[in-house]
């Protein structure tokens, strides 16, 4: 099993899914909206629910691999990102793929747009899953899930760029 989580920021919803990378389905995910406030002020209370619910996932799926996208801000959101991986880091074995690589691991190229990686992620995914396509925080981290399990397995066809 694969929990994958796409942290987002103050101003982004985070996504948060456990994937059977042997069945190709997601067996849970879970959108966590934008909070209110101060960017610092809420970012605690972004962090306790990801790890509650990553804690929980964990409970649940013993020996899940979970898997943090990467991303680089300017400033503040920088800052701010760094302290969420080093919290999720203290508290969970985590391994992290930057959004280039998840881009490429999904679609075959590190240029593609969101929709773009949902589409193919929809594709890869068994189609009886129940889940809200049009939520890019929720999809986001789908495809956190997918390029780790394409990443690890070698299921992947790169296209010239």
């Amino acid at each position: 099993m694969i929990i994958s989580v796409d942290p987002g920021m103050s101003t982004s919803g985070s996504g948060i899914t456990v994937y059977n990378e042997k069945t190709k389905t997601v067996v849970f995910s879970k959108y966590l909206p934008p909070s209110k406030g101060k960017a610092q002020d809420t970012l605690f209370v972004r962090l306790k629910e990801i790890v509650r619910t990553v804690e929980d996932q964990l409970r649940s799926h013993p020996g899940a691999i979970v898997v943090v996208e990467e991303t680089f801000y300017q400033g503040l959101a920088n800052r701010l990102h760094q302290r969420m991986i080093g919290v999720l880091m203290y508290h969970f074995d985590i391994q992290t793929l930057a959004p280039t690589s998840i881009k490429k691991y999904v679609t075959g190229s590190g240029r593609a747009d969101k929709k773009e990686v949902a589409d193919a992620c929809r594709a890869l995914v068994d189609e009886d899953c129940k889940i809200d396509w049009e939520n890019v925080d929720i999809t986001d981290s789908i495809g956190i899930a997918v390029a780790y399990d394409r990443k690890i397995n070698g299921q992947v066809e790169f296209k010239d760029e």
